[in-house]
């Protein structure tokens, strides 16, 4: 069996690291939007943070 050190190990993990990064940015893609709709989505977003939720369990109960 191999010896193995801390650093062979750094190595590695280093270098999935990258292959994962690869992997996300191919996988996910980044859409610019505009600031209009930008200004839209912060608008709901504040809309929807001030809405008061509701209880799972009034909901689980009916």
């Amino acid at each position: 069996m191999e010896n193995v050190t801390l650093n062979m190990v750094y190595e590695e993990l280093t270098s999935l690291r990258k292959d994962v990064k690869r992997i996300e940015e191919t996988i996910i893609c980044e859409e610019k939007i505009s600031e209009k709709e930008k200004t839209e989505l912060q608008k709901e977003l504040a809309l929807a943070m001030k809405e008061k939720g509701t209880n799972f369990r009034d909901v689980k109960r009916k």
